[in-house]
């Protein structure tokens, strides 16, 4: 039982001392802090991923800009679109109505020669009336 007793002993001697390096390391006794290293390593992370989200910021705005302006702009151009069929259309029709101005313009100059023409025919056969008259009252 001795030698079981004391095989014990230096079995749990040995069990405490790897729990008492591994407890001194934990506390940052001896070899340096797994809590400050752990600590150490979270403020590296955090500071990497502020400089990330820092960096990140103007692509995040840019991104958000694109996204504002694509859903601005798809309306403004099929509005674009629908204004320059809207004058395309009516310049259509000023020009047809240019047209038709122009035809009825050449018409009326048109008439107002024949007429004229028809007043000095007429005239004239007044006048040879009148001729005819004035030869026979003699």
């Amino acid at each position: 039982m001795g030698v079981t007793l004391l095989a014990g002993l230096l079995s749990g001697g040995i069990f405490l001392g790897i729990v008492g390096i591994i407890g001194s390391y934990i506390t940052g006794w001896q070899g340096g802090s797994l809590l400050s290293k752990n600590a150490e390593i979270k403020e590296k992370v955090f500071e990497c991923g502020v400089e990330k989200f820092i960096g990140s910021v103007d692509q995040i705005f840019e991104d958000i800009e694109q996204i504002i302006i694509s859903a601005f702009e798809k309306p403004v151009e099929k509005a674009d679109e629908i204004i320059e069929s809207a004058i395309a259309y009516y310049e259509n029709l000023l020009e047809q109505a240019e047209k038709k101005h122009s035809i009825n313009l050449e018409r009326r100059n048109i008439e107002k020669i024949l007429m004229h023409q028809k007043y000095e025919e007429i005239e004239q056969i007044q006048n040879d009336i009148n001729t005819l008259l004035a030869q026979e009252m003699e």
